[in-house]
């Protein structure tokens, strides 16, 4: 995966955007995009626990491992792994929008 990947994500990095474009990329190419973009969830399913797997091990493989291990301590399926990722870094995005506004409203 580190080969169709070559971007680590990390926090202290800002490469989220092109971490995320690249991922979906690779997902569409082997038709899995809905394992982390639809919220529906088939664990009875043995072929969707199997794809599944192979979409949380993708991500594993290309965070750091500070991101790693908040995701396996999460424990669940590829979808809320890639939500806990957009929350972390558009989320840290807003945030930071507000602090400056705040910031720029009382700067004298």
């Amino acid at each position: 995966m580190k080969a169709l990947i070559p971007v680590v994500l990390d926090q202290a990095t800002n490469t989220y955007t092109k971490w995320r474009g690249m991922f979906l990329t690779i997902l569409g190419k082997y038709a899995l995009t809905h394992q982390v973009l639809e919220d529906e969830a088939f664990p009875s399913r043995p072929a969707w626990v199997q794809a599944d797997c192979y979409v949380l091990t993708w991500i594993y493989d290309t965070v750091s491992r500070d991101l790693q291990q908040s995701l396996m301590m999460r424990q669940g399926p590829a979808h809320r792994a890639w939500c806990y990722l957009e929350d972390e870094f558009l989320g840290q995005k807003e945030s930071r929008v507000l602090l400056f506004e705040t910031k720029f409203r009382n700067f004298r």
